[in-house]
Parts: C-alpha cells; structure tokens; sequence
C-alpha cells in the first residue's frame, strides 16, 4: 500500500497572530486624519518556508517581517504603492497597491511548493 501525501499552504484566516513588535518596522500607527488607507498582509500557514521570515515592504521601505500563519496590520498613505515581499534566496515579489483613503486592502502572501514567494489579493475573512 502506497500513502501519498503533500504540504499545502492554508489561509490562517481568524488564526492568524500579530507580527510580534520587533518585527514590525513601519506604518503600525494609526496617523491622525482621513488621507490614510489600512493594508492587511496574511500569511499562510505552511511548513514551507515555515523558519523564514518573510520581509515585507512598501515602496521599498521595509514594513515587517511576518513568519508562517502572522498578520500585518499597517496604515500606509492613501494612494498608489509597490508592495513587496521576499524570502530567503527567491526572487522579490512586487506588486501595485491602489491604497483609497479609509479603505482597507487584504493581501495574502504564500510561499509555493516551489519556493517562489506570492502576493495576492484576498477578501477579509469570512467573505
């Protein structure tokens, strides 16, 4: 008898934790007034690439360093952004991010079976 079996990233959904202080480096605080928009990053739970962090960025200003199954709640100035995120040796991943004024933008990130790290959008939770 064959058992076949496979590592599959999930989304950690309402799981997920906070980046832990020490690995959040930009954008954390709510800033006073209306002309700011709120990026949520999500990271799946996987064993793939489990001990890597995944370095997190916003026009090239890095934002947190999220673990397997971690969320980043940040608050970036409304407009358009490059957002990015790398692990280990694989190629960064840059994507475009239209950040509205009061608006909240989910994205999810994944490092596949191949190694190759994504960012995708995503609805909230639940949705």
């Amino acid at each position: 008898m064959v058992f076949l079996g496979a590592c599959a990233a999930t989304p950690p959904g309402a799981s997920a934790v906070a980046v832990p202080a020490e690995r959040a480096h930009a954008y954390g605080e709510k800033p006073q007034g209306p002309d700011f928009g709120t990026v949520i990053f999500t990271r799946d739970s996987s064993m793939i690439g489990a001990a890597l962090a995944m370095k997190m960025s916003i026009d090239g200003k890095p934002v947190a360093d999220a673990r397997s199954g971690e969320r980043a709640t940040l608050y970036v100035p409304a407009g358009e952004h490059i957002v990015s995120a790398k692990s280990g040796v694989n190629p960064r991943k840059d994507v475009e991010a239209v950040v509205k004024p009061g608006a909240t933008r989910y994205c999810r990130l994944t490092i596949h079976d191949s190694g190759v790290t994504d960012i995708d959008p995503t609805l909230p939770d639940g949705e």
